[in-house]
């Protein structure tokens, strides 16, 4: 074989060695390693065959993730929402039995359903908080105190309408693979003229049972 036809051979093959040299780095650069700390959960997404695996849920643990597909992690842990003035939410506006405006601040603490998480994120995907669990929780305080008076709320029954809010919650939550641990009413606050009416039935109540 003369020079020639070395020449052209180590260039043709050669030069396809380098195309898959190319590719196989562009692979690489693309592929990550995924770390599920505790406390965390994940799910995966296969682009190009099965879709989302709801079944199988990564524990903590590092992964090889190639380019097509992802591996999305979530938070297991307890988690904190607070309805008041210095959030982004603000507080709960209500409107009671009789229509008057109460302005409610309170606080859930809730944890995804661990072998769930697939479904959970079929449904909602990572922003789940603002999607299910605070509309869900300002939804549900709405309707319950929509049953209830001024009087009821603020005095007579304030621990069975903080009750009904946690169960009523709880049970729609659940349903959408949401754990709720807390929720509590941190404060309640109306206009000064019934404010003013409620002092007076407090003051009341206190006389009788002296």
């Amino acid at each position: 074989m003369n020079k020639k036809k070395l020449l052209l051979l180590f260039v043709k093959f050669g030069f396809g060695w380098i195309i898959l040299l190319f590719f196989l780095m562009f692979f690489l650069l693309q592929t990550k390693f995924v770390v599920v700390k505790p406390g965390e959960k994940a799910v995966m997404f296969h682009k190009f065959t099965t879709g989302l695996d709801k079944e199988k849920i990564y524990s903590e643990g590092t992964y090889f993730v190639t380019p097509w597909n992802s591996l999305t992690v979530y938070d297991v842990t307890e988690q904190t929402f607070v309805f008041d003035k210095n959030s982004y939410q603000g507080k709960i506006d209500v409107l009671e039995k009789n229509g008057l405006l109460i302005e409610v601040e309170a606080v859930l603490k809730f944890y995804p359903v661990h072998n769930k998480i697939g479904e959970l994120h079929e449904q909602f995907g990572s922003s789940y908080i603002n999607k299910l669990v605070v509309p869900e929780a300002r939804s549900a305080v709405r309707k319950v105190m929509g049953r209830y008076t001024v009087e009821e709320i603020f005095i007579n029954k304030k621990q069975e309408v903080e009750e009904q809010i946690s169960s009523e919650l709880q049970t729609v939550l659940l349903l959408n693979n949401i754990e709720l641990t807390v929720f509590m009413i941190k404060s309640l606050t109306t206009s000064q003229k019934t404010q003013n009416y409620l002092d007076s039935l407090q003051n009341k109540k206190a006389q009788t049972d002296k």
